[in-house]
Parts: C-alpha cells; structure tokens; sequence
C-alpha cells in the first residue's frame, strides 16, 4: 500500500490533524485537544507514567502526553482556548487530565472521520465535521462568553505582539494587569503567555507549509533565534518544522482567513 500523507488543516479557531497513525514524543499544548481512533483505540501515555486506552479521549490544555496511535486511524481537534468548545471540554474533563469519553456518541461519525486521513474531506467540509463531532459529544457549545477575554484574543491575534503587551491589554479591558491575567485563565484554563505562544506557532505552522525558512518564520512571529523556535515547536508538534514542507509526509491547509483591505 501507498505511503499515505498526513492532513494537517490550520482554521482560526482550531487545528485538525489527520494521520493514519501517530507515534511522537512528548507534546504539550495550551488548547484543549478531542483524539480519536477511527479505526482502532489510542494509547495515551502522560509524564507521570498513566495510561489512558480509548478510540475517544479528551485532553486538558498543558497537559504533557506521549502518543501511540499505530494504525489506528487518527484524527485531532485542537480548539482555541477562547472558543465556546472549550468550556464543555474542561467541564467534561472536571479536573482530570485526560478523559476518556464513551464512543458510542461518535460512532456513526468514524467512516466520516475517516475521509480526513485520505483527504477526501477537506477545507470546509473538515472543519464542518469537527463541529460535528463537537455536537455529538457536548450537543451545543457555551454561550455568555465575557466580552472582554474576546477582545483580549482578537487582540493578540491581529497583532501577533513579540511580547505580550499586558498593561495595554488591561487598559482597553478597564481592568488592573493582574485582574486580566487572573480573568483570562479563569474563562480559559491557560495563562495569557502560553495563548500568545500558541497563537504564533498556529501562524508558524502555515508559514513552515509555505517553504519560509526557519530565521524568516522567527523573525516574522518574534522569536530571538531560529534554534529557540524549532524547540518549542517540537515541544508542542512532536515534529520538526521541516516535515512540515515535504509533501510526501504531510498535506497542509492554511485554512484561516485573510485579513480583508480596509474600505476607503
């Protein structure tokens, strides 16, 4: 049988990852991350030695795993933290760092999922099929969302800031700098630091996909040096950036929108 690429979908709001298997090392993010086995189960292997087992396991943000999926058929959502998925996400994990979650709800959707390893489902119809999925699990997403933890995000994804600019982020919020940060994790379950941090290797993800070079995608998102940028990269991908431009082993889709000229 063919060697069959890795699909890799990068949308605003989430990342969709899709491999007809997956074995890397440690890993670690600040979104909250829905896995599963289309095929067969997962083995998930957290730093302090516990084992979770499951065709669909849930993964709290900052939570450092090792991940078996040999031929199972795997799929990952990784959703923004701001998003209203991921409130049922941390309700649903109550505390713990993985959780695993009864199949059953999922199961008329596995050959569906399934199509994302082949590519058969791409662009929208990808991200249509999370939204799916999310549905089946947790019926409908969060609503009362704080306005200000919305500003914040849409902030520091417009801007793309090399340090996070707390005090000017507070000021437009009419809150204290400490209030801010206490209110961001609160709503989120990450601090504001590791939100930007996953914003730029979001963004860095994409600009790997498109041939830039390493000290060009450094500089473009704020890193010092182009050595700090593919450790920290491969602490959250468990790949190293240049797998990313081979398209033997991984199709890309930079599926974000482009920010649209202002009107005269």
């Amino acid at each position: 049988m063919a060697h069959q690429p890795a699909q890799l979908h990068i949308f605003d709001d989430r990342i969709l990852w899709a491999s007809m298997g997956f074995e890397g090392g440690q890993t670690q993010r600040p979104a909250p991350a829905l896995l599963l086995g289309t095929r067969a189960p997962l083995t998930l292997t957290l730093t302090d030695g516990a084992c979770y087992r499951g065709q669909a396991l849930l993964v709290a943000p900052q939570v450092s795993r090792r991940l078996d999926a040999a031929d199972a058929g795997f799929c990952s959502i990784n959703i923004d933290p701001t998003h209203p998925w991921a409130p049922r996400m941390r309700e649903t994990l109550a505390g713990q760092s993985v959780c695993a979650l009864d199949v059953a709800r999922i199961r008329h959707l596995l050959a569906a999922t399934d199509e994302l390893i082949t590519g058969a489902r791409a662009g929208e119809a990808a991200y249509a099929l999370s939204e799916e999925l999310c549905r089946a699990v947790w019926d409908r997403p969060a609503e009362g969302r704080d306005p200000r933890i919305q500003l914040v995000a849409r902030q520091l994804q417009q801007d793309m800031p090399t340090r996070l600019p707390l005090e000017r982020l507070a000021e437009r919020c009419q809150l204290s700098a400490s209030r801010l940060r206490h209110l961001f994790r609160e709503q989120t379950g990450v601090p504001l630091r590791s939100y930007l941090l996953w914003l730029k290797m979001h963004k860095a993800a994409a600009l790997f996909a498109r041939d830039w070079s390493m000290t060009d995608v450094a500089a473009e998102i704020g890193f010092s040096d182009a050595p700090h940028l593919c450790r920290v990269f491969r602490e959250y991908f468990s790949v190293n950036p240049s797998w990313l431009a081979d398209v033997r082993q991984v199709r890309v889709r930079d599926c974000r929108a482009r920010p649209q000229p202002e009107s005269a």
